[in-house]
């Protein structure tokens, strides 16, 4: 799986970016199952700061994380299929607003469908949780934090995938440089 971020900003507007719809669309027709004997998943995601908006869209990858400042989240989940399949579906494209102080977390299924030795997913529930616990942290102890958990959920259990995130939080600032 990947993920692609664009950020927008008064030197380099939205508008010469392609819409996420757009590029997965694109993505699914130049990477067909036929020709790459490969599926992949990816989420691409344009942060608009200066407006304070996220648009993205989801091929078949965990929906990320949109933590407001306030506890609250919004999980951004419209997209697609897996990349590779023809065009089975369309892609659809979400937008949320983000506000300063609010955190992105992007990341790999590795994390909800991690197991421990008794068998148990350490699934999206145990890791919104975690999240909200977590809001008041700096990005980098975000991260840990919840990797952390993820290891300490599993004990000494193989991980069967990779745990891989991304946190990304408005500046309180970030905003105003950009007016």
């Amino acid at each position: 799986g990947g993920v692609l971020i664009h950020r927008a900003t008064a030197e380099r507007p939205q508008q010469e970016i392609r819409r996420p719809a757009e590029v997965l669309r694109l993505l699914d027709r130049e990477y067909p199952i036929e020709r790459v004997n490969k599926l992949f998943t990816i989420t691409y995601i344009i942060l608009n700061v200066k407006e304070g908006r996220v648009s993205y869209s989801n091929a078949a990858h965990p929906p990320p994380i949109l933590l407001h400042r306030d506890g609250r989240l919004d999980l951004l989940e419209e997209g697609g299929t897996i990349i590779g399949l023809g065009g089975v579906l369309p892609f659809e494209e979400g937008e949320k607003g983000i506000d300063p102080g609010d955190k992105l977390f992007i990341y790999t299924d590795g994390i909800p469908e991690a197991i421990n030795d008794q068998r148990v997913e350490y699934s999206n529930r145990r890791l919104e949780n975690i999240i909200k616990k977590n809001r008041h942290l700096t990005t980098e102890e975000f991260a840990e934090a919840i990797i952390n958990d993820v290891r300490q959920f599993i004990g000494n259990e193989p991980l069967a995938d990779d745990i891989t995130c991304l946190v990304i939080e408005l500046a309180r600032d970030e905003a105003i440089d950009l007016i």
